[in-house]
């Protein structure tokens, strides 16, 4: 299979002029290292044209000028990264999007007038030389409320566009592996202006998504009702594909004559990284460069631009260049989950192109258990049903010899060590992540409130409790505060009938329906937008509505590691446990194993070395027990004891028990009947 090769554009200009040797030359850098990295760290908009990158500050500075400026700037880049000249595009104010051929400059902006007293946008198309600056009016979209894209391809400009009046539409299907695809049409629509003639034609493609063009082709993403998104040829509206392997995208770019292409997705999936795939339905996802959150890129011949922030609030950020060879013309590394939530958090693939496939949970596990050859990497969790057979039953490649994967499991706290080693001291299992249920606190505000966080159950109820009488800001999820005390108790008693659960129920269900057992997202989201706006300047959108949530939160439970990791830094904020049973926090391991029949064993050992290195390399990891690793601010180091002191137990799925207990809060049935209902069920799962 080949591999991405990232290769200094200046590096090669100097040496050879040509790209570089093929894949297994390069094994050892596949993604990331080597990238040309322009002098610019606030842009809005980047275009490559003739080798040359042309840039939008995101900032223009007029303080020496009086007078209205000209018009929009745009500053050009030359290919060892140095910027050149500067340019002004006369009397063209504002910019939606722009492309650049011929040695013109087309950008559509917004332009208003007043009509009958009152003012109408309108979107116009303007013509700018790349030399002088100086600029024309050539079209008006009527109709059109807003242009997302255009692509100039000798006297055709294609845009994207949002219709002015339009019919709303929603459809929802269901994939083969049983993935919910939702769609809502917002008036989108494709058409095609021609400078020589001036006529203006749209497009019969319904619901079009974005749209790429390479050597005058240009192809169309769009949905199609009950069918879900397709890749269509916009010159015959002929689909050539349908797939729903991205779901939504906001654009994409074509980058080689196969229809490989960059993309930016917008659900969490892919973002953060730079991602490819393939116009067809069988192609996986190419990564490279993670904790890059792309905002903008531009594809020329075979170098790609891109446009990206270090953190996910980043509007503007770096401008790199990439000579990169990708291709998915060879079969992917095929992994199989039986996990939505799992396939939707991708497994970051090093260069690699690795194809997530859902099954259903019975026919993942017979997969899995008959050492079927039609896989190469299987991704579970610790809370799937079938997890503890899988991995008490399993016949997996063991890791122990692969370059660097003994060492980092050594390197990992102890539990998560234990998690994936055999009694026989092989390592069957690489750790992907770790999550452990964790309480976010200001720590002043809840002093001054005199909230406490002890490890007793019935203290914690007592404590917490005071948030619901003097405060509104605050969130503490139901189902992950109930899923984390029946799972460290479950691991320490293994049934129900102790006198230990008997004091647990009657305390969950004494406090099930109190206010405090709520789920206030914006608590969560105004500690990460404070942060991260203390870190670059600037947060999400509509900042300052947070900021009275900030100053007036208590606490936050949240199980997701990624969300954790967000706030660290916040010298307002710490992190403490949730109470338990066992004494040990409630981790839950996402975790993928080899499978020794393999058809492509070399390539997925070699993945698994290189996550590997990716994973013993990270900072704040919340899986390495060095210390040396994490931040010294109080809040990382409060969220590091919280993550020392876990266990991971492959868990009894939380559906035998959940109905009933339902039944017992709502007073269905009593204590003693759920007790002995969930013990009989219990015993039958487990001596299944």
């Amino acid at each position: 299979m080949k591999k991405i090769k990232c290769v200094l554009l200046a590096l090669i200009l100097s040496v050879s002029g040509t790209a570089c040797a093929d894949s297994s030359a390069d094994a050892e850098k596949i993604y990331g290292e080597k990238r040309l990295e322009y002098d610019i760290n606030d842009s809005f908009r980047i275009n490559l044209y003739e080798g040359e990158l042309y840039a939008m500050p995101f900032n223009m500075d007029y303080s020496d000028s009086e007078e209205m400026p000209e018009g929009e700037q745009v500053l050009v880049f030359d290919d060892t990264g140095k910027k050149t000249r500067e340019l002004v595009l006369k009397g063209v104010y504002g910019m939606n999007c722009w492309d650049i051929a011929d040695g013109k400059i087309y950008t559509v902006t917004e332009s208003t007038s007043e009509e009958a007293g009152e003012y109408a946008g309108r979107m116009v198309l303007y013509s700018s030389d790349t030399k002088t600056g100086e600029s024309e009016e050539v079209f008006d979209f009527e109709g059109v409320s807003r242009v997302t894209k255009i692509r100039a391809v000798g006297d055709s400009i294609y845009w994207l566009g949002i219709k002015s009046e339009f019919d709303a539409f929603s459809d929802s299907i269901v994939t083969e592996g049983g993935e919910p695809i939702i769609f809502d049409y917002e008036g989108a629509v494709i058409g095609c202006y021609n400078l020589s003639t001036g006529n203006n034609t749209v497009s019969g493609i319904p619901y079009p998504e974005c749209f790429s063009e390479r050597n005058g082709r240009v192809i169309v993403y769009a949905y199609e009702q009950d069918k879900g998104y397709c890749f269509r040829d916009y010159a015959d509206n002929k689909v050539l594909c349908y797939t729903n392997k991205l779901g939504t995208i906001s654009n994409f770019e074509i980058i080689n004559d196969e229809l490989d292409f960059v993309f930016r997705g917008l659900s969490d999936t892919y973002n953060g990284t730079l991602s490819f795939s393939g116009a067809d339905s069988e192609s996986g996802i190419i990564q490279i460069d993670d904790g890059l959150w792309i905002s903008d890129f531009s594809a020329e011949g075979n170098y790609l631009a891109v446009q990206a922030s270090d953190s996910v609030a980043g509007i503007s950020g770096n401008v790199y260049k990439y000579l990169a060879d990708v291709s998915t013309s060879t079969p992917p590394i095929k992994v199989i989950t039986s996990s939505t939530a799992l396939s939707n958090d991708a497994l970051f693939s090093c260069g690699f192109q690795v194809k997530t496939d859902q099954l259903a949970a019975d026919s993942f596990a017979l997969t899995v258990l008959s050492l079927d050859k039609s896989y190469d990497l299987a991704l579970m969790s610790s809370r799937e049903s079938y997890a503890s057979d899988i991995k008490n039953k399993g016949a997996f490649y063991p890791l122990n010899d692969i370059p660097g994967v003994k060492e980092y499991i050594d390197g990992c706290f102890p539990f998560i060590k234990e998690a994936v080693t055999d009694e026989n001291g092989d390592i069957r299992m690489l750790p992907v992540s770790v999550n452990v249920p964790a309480v976010i606190y200001n720590e002043k505000n809840c002093a001054e409130s005199g909230i406490t966080f002890p490890s007793d159950y019935k203290a914690f109820f007592e404590e917490t409790g005071k948030a619901a009488d003097i405060s509104e800001y605050f969130s503490c999820p139901k189902y992950c505060v109930l899923y984390s005390f029946f799972n460290s108790y479950l691991s320490e008693y293994g049934k129900f009938d102790t006198e230990e659960f008997r004091t647990i129920a009657k305390l969950l269900k004494d406090n099930y329906g109190s206010k405090l057992l709520n789920n206030v997202c914006d608590v969560q989201t105004a500690f990460y937008n404070h942060n991260i706006t203390a870190k670059i300047g600037r947060g999400l959108p509509g900042s300052f509505l947070y900021e009275e949530i900030y100053d007036n939160a208590l606490f936050s439970v949240t199980d997701v590691l990624s969300s954790q990791q967000e706030l660290t830094g916040d010298e307002n904020l710490l992190a403490a446990s949730l109470p338990t049973a066992s004494g040990k926090n409630d981790a839950v391991c996402k975790f993928v194993c080899v499978n020794p029949n393999s058809e492509h064993l070399a390539e997925t050992l070699l993945f698994i070395e290189k996550s590997t290195a990716r994973f013993a390399g990270k900072k704040n990891s919340f899986s390495l027990k060095d210390k040396s690793t994490y931040d010294e601010d109080s809040y990382t180091q409060s969220l590091y004891n919280v993550y020392e002191n876990s266990e991971i137990a492959f868990s009894v799925p939380w559906e035998i028990y959940r109905g009933d207990f339902e039944k017992y809060v709502s007073d269905g049935i009593d204590l003693e009947e759920f007790i002995a209902e969930a013990d009989r069920k219990l015993s039958a799962y487990l001596n299944e």
